[in-house]
């Protein structure tokens, strides 16, 4: 007996059922995409708006904004970025002491500089000319290490020096970047910020005669997600960093 081979309504059949299942198929891995790239534009987005509040919130914090805060304008903020401390424990020849230190990371004479702190709390600035790791000349403490600085000002012992560099926090290409002296600015934050309406804004007292800062507002705005076409959260934050280590507050849009 011969077999019969298929109707032309059973290959219709066959194809439109194909062809819907693909079409299903497509719309779902469409809808996963839209999602995937929407979840990871909320991941991105709050990374970069919780760095922002964290090393902003951090560094300012602890400025004196009459000597530490440079320039505040719309789109950066200079000032002394301190990155350690120690006290004197010991003098060598001249202006030379040797420090327990603790810190951020090592000191740079290259691009750090010192304040010094004397005992009635006079402070004078310094630079850092040589900085070497030093041994047994002190006793140190946990999370302390040695080291022998060669400063320009005298320091005898129990002086408290800070170390600090010149930097400066920039609202510019899409992101939050700090830039060290006069090198690049580096990108702490993924490209998700909009320049334009993104901002710093120094809030004085208006009392005192708004003329010494008291905080510093930043304003982050976030690119819409426009691949998916909607916003997964609000654009624009304003996040206030009060100066002098005094509890800061969050103002929200």
């Amino acid at each position: 007996m011969r077999r019969r081979g298929h109707s032309l309504p059973e290959v219709l059949i066959a194809l439109t059922l194909t062809a819907a299942m693909s079409s299903a198929l497509a719309g779902a891995f469409s809808a996963a995409r839209t999602v995937a790239r929407r979840h990871s534009w909320i991941v991105r987005s709050a990374e970069a708006l919780r760095v922002s509040t964290v090393v902003l919130g951090d560094e300012l914090r602890v400025l004196d904004p009459t000597a530490d805060l440079r320039i505040v304008a719309p789109d950066s903020v200079a000032l002394r970025a301190f990155r350690g401390g120690g006290v004197v424990c010991a003098a060598d020849r001249g202006t030379a002491v040797f420090v327990r230190y603790r810190g951020l990371r090592e000191p740079e004479p290259a691009k750090d500089s010192v304040l010094v702190v004397d005992s009635i709390g006079a402070v004078r600035a310094s630079a850092l000319l040589e900085s070497e790791r030093a041994a047994d000349t002190c006793t140190v403490r946990d999370g302390e290490s040695l080291y022998r600085w060669s400063v320009s000002v005298p320091a005898p012992a129990g002086t408290l020096l800070l170390l600090f560099e010149s930097g400066s926090y920039h609202l510019s290409d899409r992101a939050l970047r700090y830039r060290r002296g006069d090198g690049g600015r580096q990108p702490l934050t993924a490209d998700l910020l909009d320049d334009r309406a993104s901002m710093f804004l120094p809030v004085s007292d208006a009392r005192a005669g708004g003329g010494i800062p008291l905080a510093i507002e930043g304003i982050f705005a976030l690119r819409p997600d426009r691949e998916t076409g909607t916003d997964a959260r609000p654009l624009r934050r304003r996040i206030r960093f009060t100066l002098l280590n005094v509890p800061g507050e969050e103002a929200r849009p």
